[in-house]
């Protein structure tokens, strides 16, 4: 029991929801989203404790890192790239894209 992704096989949307409740909850992930990662990403809150507001918060950074524009390690917006390399120029942070 716990958090599921909910799949529309039609369009690829995907949402989250409680297997205890039976009830959707979140945001709608986009087909070139995938949920498991923002779960992944998320741990270890479980994101039933989250709030509406803290929620959108957290798929909006998540985003915006998988975006790659903010820093994973720092939050920050000072990103360089180079082909499928990424690090910050402030806190030194290196990833792949």
């Amino acid at each position: 029991m716990g958090v599921h992704i909910l799949v529309n096989k039609e369009d690829g949307y995907q949402c989250l929801y409680c297997s205890v409740s039976m009830w959707a909850f979140g945001p709608i992930f986009y087909q070139e989203e995938d949920a498991d990662e923002f779960l992944d990403w998320l741990k270890p809150t479980d994101p039933r404790s989250l709030t509406d507001k803290e929620l959108e918060n957290k798929v909006y950074e998540w985003r915006k890192i998988i975006n790659n524009e903010i820093c994973p390690n720092c939050k920050c917006k000072n990103i360089n790239t180079n082909g499928g390399d990424c690090w910050c120029a402030e806190c030194g942070h290196k990833w792949e894209v």
